[in-house]
């Protein structure tokens, strides 16, 4: 076992010993509290469990600065955050929240991007190539770029065999982005028949990690990868564990059939703000009443999204706030939540202001429903600060 991997399961053995709590959540949101300290189980459904969360543990810190700070877009909408330890061949390894590493072969990665690195007022913005993959690198206070195939990763570098320039190593101190060209990958099923339980794994920096669970612990979460990695993620870097069976989905991860701006003055002469999926309108983590939320949709008032049912969905929960990244401003905001489902308000939120707990949604009746939608109003004639969180909107059958 790796260093790292024994100091963070130290750290969490203290932790549970001083009163830390496992949070067993059932898809309709009865919550078990249970002591830590000598938790372990192999499949969350044998104690009636859909979500997992820990509580009391302190966040480990980022493993990279700012600089070195890479986010990688993963197919399917996931993200990791972390820093680069170069790579070997198809495979980049990056460390993790948690001090945890992972191979990841250039057919599961869509972008990798070092956000300090892309001038924030550029001539220049990073986006895919139409054909191939596209590397930018830094150059002066610029970015340059260099289209073509990526060859191979190494501890220096990308090798990438551009148009212009032949094949050429770029050193990792030199990359601003990096754009992979979609191909179709086995990747992703090469293990679907292992023997875990598969799970989501949400990250307290707003990753998120796929695999086959192996054991749930106060170590942490012990699974295997999509493409076969075994790894240990210590229960401080976790967020939320999810059972991924289908059983139930979260809204945000399902694409809205509707999602105009909203458009505070009425028009695009003002303010313009796009809904966020899993973040709050402004683009941070999903903050409310203290806590962090790594699943939600963030809308600004006046604002709605739409989705289209298949009628197998039964009910729909979660909770809703201004998020707390108002409290750093003049206004709180003032804010009504409405849920309409086929048409009809099936709830309707008191005057929410920032500061206020989250209120929740009780089970919202979806049986044989074929439209959703969320909506938020300003409650006060103002529009300021109305910066509305819907939290952990949960589906299940």
């Amino acid at each position: 076992m790796p260093t790292s991997w024994l100091l963070a399961a130290f750290a969490v053995a203290a932790q549970a010993a001083t009163g830390s709590r496992v949070l067993l959540e059932s898809a309709a949101g009865k919550i078990e509290s249970r002591e830590l300290s000598g938790f372990e189980c192999t499949d969350p459904r044998a104690v009636g469990a859909a979500l997992v969360r820990f509580e009391g543990l302190k966040v480990p810190p980022a493993p990279a600065t700012d600089d070195e700070k890479a986010e990688l877009a993963l197919p399917g909408g996931d993200h990791l955050f972390g820093r680069i330890h170069g790579g070997r061949a198809e495979l980049v390894d990056i460390e993790i929240l948690g001090g945890v590493h992972l191979g990841l072969a250039l057919d599961e990665i869509t972008s990798l991007v070092f956000p300090a690195r892309v001038p924030a007022h550029g001539t220049i913005v990073p986006v895919p190539a139409h054909e191939g993959d596209r590397l930018y690198r830094r150059a002066g206070g610029g970015l340059d770029v260099i289209d073509g195939g990526i060859e191979e990763f190494t501890t220096g570098g990308v090798r990438i065999h551009g148009q212009n320039v032949g094949s050429k190593l770029v050193s990792w101190s030199e990359i601003a982005a990096l754009f992979v060209e979609g191909v179709p990958t086995a990747a992703s099923k090469a293990h679907a028949a292992d023997a875990g339980v598969p799970v989501s794994l949400d990250l307290r920096d707003g990753g998120r990690l796929r695999g086959s669970l192996q054991k749930l612990s106060a170590e942490g979460c012990r699974l295997t990868t999509r493409n076969g990695e075994r790894v240990l993620v210590p229960a401080p870097a976790i967020a939320l564990v999810t059972v991924d069976d289908g059983a139930l989905a979260f809204l945000s991860s399902i694409p809205a059939e509707a999602s105009p701006p909203s458009l505070p003055f009425g028009d695009d002469l003002g303010m313009r703000w796009e809904s966020r999926i899993d973040r709050s309108v402004s683009g941070a983590q999903l903050v409310a009443g203290g806590r962090m939320y790594p699943r939600g949709l963030g809308i600004h008032t006046p604002g709605r999204m739409s989705w289209k049912l298949d009628g197998t969905w039964k009910h729909l929960r979660g909770a809703v706030a201004i998020d707390d990244e108002v409290l750093r401003l003049p206004s709180r905001g003032s804010v009504v939540f409405r849920v309409i489902v086929d048409g009809k308000v099936r709830f309707e939120s008191r005057e929410l202001h920032g500061g206020d707990p989250p209120a929740p949604i009780e089970a919202v009746d979806l049986t044989g429903a074929t439209e959703l939608e969320l909506v938020v109003e300003p409650s006060d004639g103002s529009t300021v600060a109305d910066r509305a969180d819907w939290l952990s909107m949960i589906l299940w059958r």
